[in-house]
């Protein structure tokens, strides 16, 4: 028997309470249950072919037990029969008389603690045959396993199947529009699969999708300042893509809270993510969507980095030429908002076709505080008059406004003020304004270098590891070998004439990632 009954034969499955708040509760093993009617002995052949290949997976999942060795002996003759398993569950779950009871005896004959890894392929195989109808019964489920399943089991094995479950549950969420509710159970899930903090996962880009779906800005911004990335976790099935989607959803989030800085920083390393000359379409994505977000944190135009191949930006530009384009317009010496409005309107169909056409209403106002910090680097007084008509603002009142602003965010001058009498502008130094800002000073500095020694830190680790690589050694002792002046000073840096320089550590270290994203 899949599970123990009572004397009718029926089997009984609890179901998953649902979560209060943010965190998210793995739900008690006394939760109430339901009844669920046990596969009848005669029925369609497909069904019964479905219930005996469900019945065998479940009981060499319950005798590998949980040893290392026989779970790895598990993990691999159940991927062997993934294929035939789907089939049968395709054909249950699809078919003429569709029915969920194998699938959910099967369910509740495992102890997802103790068979996570084997609970993991029946999810996998659950997930390819679900369709809308089942989706409810496979959330549900899934939630319940993630939850529950053995974190160190999952590591030792194998987390491939783990993760095909977590991909499934995010598209089943965003068809169901549970998003809120899948971002919470994958940020209950995010330590199993990271081996250490700071690891980017396949989670991390699904979480950030979810938050973006859901509305929840603030939760995506908070996983990106709490779990700064540093390294690519191994092993858990991450695709060029995944690290793609984190910094443009990562960039998406935070440019919705008017982080515009921090937001083109993460547009920027989406781009500049080594290519070997084909572009992908995520990449031209943030392209476009950092070309307006730059402009709107520094009024200037986007640079990339120096290592990005001159192929692929090259396509960049190629395929954003009507961004360029509005760049160009934003940046002219004579810029004014009317043409840029015109400008703007002119794009409207392809920035609203990219999602961006809410980011570029944005500029004309990033224009004005442009054109305002340039007054206060031009003029000590100003007459408010003049100073509203170079703005192309409506009123002396709007003027105001949009010199407080540029004053509280500390853009132009602390001592600016705005003389009702003579109505005038002034633009006073700071050493005349009387002071009043050494405490944000000396906060903004205290912060800065805390997150200066945090990263120091890090680097030193990092350098640690490096001197200790074998690879490294053996790369190090053949260019002495040969004559070459090595001089790799720790991190490289002080490589001398000859010497080698620090890509060239990058291609013979297993973490060149990680010392890609720390040295920038």
């Amino acid at each position: 028997a899949l599970a123990a009954g009572d004397k009718e034969g029926r089997r009984t499955l609890p179901l998953r309470e649902e979560p209060e708040g943010l965190r998210i509760h793995a739900p008690p093993h006394t939760s109430r249950r339901v009844r669920v009617r046990s596969l009848p002995r005669s029925g369609s052949a497909a069904a019964a072919m479905a219930a005996t290949a469900l019945e065998s997976a479940v009981r060499r999942i319950v005798e590998a037990g949980t040893e290392a060795d026989a779970l790895k002996r598990l993990n691999a003759d159940l991927r062997g029969s993934r294929a035939s398993l789907e089939q049968q569950l395709v054909e249950e779950l699809q078919g003429d008389e569709p029915s969920t009871a194998a699938i959910e005896a099967s369910l509740a004959a495992l102890d997802f603690g103790r068979h996570g890894v084997g609970a993991a392929h029946i999810f996998a195989a659950f997930a390819a045959a679900v369709t809308t109808p089942h989706m409810a019964l496979f959330f549900d489920a899934a939630a319940t396993y993630v939850l529950a399943a053995d974190v160190a089991q999952l590591r030792t094995v194998d987390a491939v199947p783990f993760v095909a479950v977590l991909r499934r549950v995010v598209d089943v969420a965003c068809e169901c529009k549970r998003e809120l509710e899948a971002a919470r159970l994958l940020l209950a899930a995010l330590p199993k699969l990271q081996p250490r903090p700071h690891c980017l996962t396949p989670l991390h880009p699904a979480i950030l999708r979810l938050c973006l779906l859901g509305r929840c800005h603030h939760i995506a911004a908070r996983l990106i300042d709490n779990d700064a990335i540093f390294e690519v976790a191994p092993d858990v099935d991450l695709t060029p893509a995944d690290y793609l989607c984190y910094f443009y959803y990562g960039g998406t989030a935070l440019a919705g809270l008017l982080r515009f800085r921090d937001a083109a920083e993460m547009l920027r390393l989406c781009v500049a993510m080594p290519s070997q000359g084909e572009v992908s379409a995520i990449a031209v994505a943030a392209y476009r969507r950092l070309l307006i977000v730059n402009l709107l944190a520094s009024r200037e135009p986007a640079t990339l980095p120096k290592h990005v191949n001159r192929m692929v930006a090259d396509a960049l530009r190629e395929a954003s030429k009507p961004y360029k384009a509005l760049e160009d317009v934003f940046t002219a010496p004579e810029a004014t908002v009317a043409g840029l409005e015109e400008a703007i309107a002119a794009r409207a169909d392809v920035l609203e076709v990219d999602t961006n056409l809410g980011l570029a209403n944005q500029l004309p106002k990033a224009l004005r505080r442009k054109k305002l910090a340039s007054l206060s680097r031009s003029y000590m007084t100003i007459p408010l008059g003049k100073a509203t008509a170079a703005l192309e603002l409506d009123s002396a009142e709007a003027t105001k406004r949009l010199t407080m602003e540029l004053v509280d965010e500390r853009q132009i001058r602390l001592g600016t003020k705005v003389d009702e009498e003579r109505a005038v502008l002034s633009f006073m130094a700071e050493a005349d304004a009387g002071g009043g800002h050494g405490r944000f000073s000396v906060a903004a500095l205290q912060g800065t270098m805390e997150r200066v020694l945090a990263l120091s830190e890090r680097i030193k680790s990092l350098d640690v590891a490096i001197n200790v690589d074998p690879k490294y050694l053996q790369q190090k002792t053949r260019s002495e070998r040969f004559g070459h002046a090595a001089g790799f000073g720790g991190m490289g840096i002080e490589a001398g004439a000859g010497g080698q320089s620090s890509s060239d550590i990058l291609d013979v270290l297993d973490g060149g990632q990680q010392i890609e994203e720390v040295l920038g």
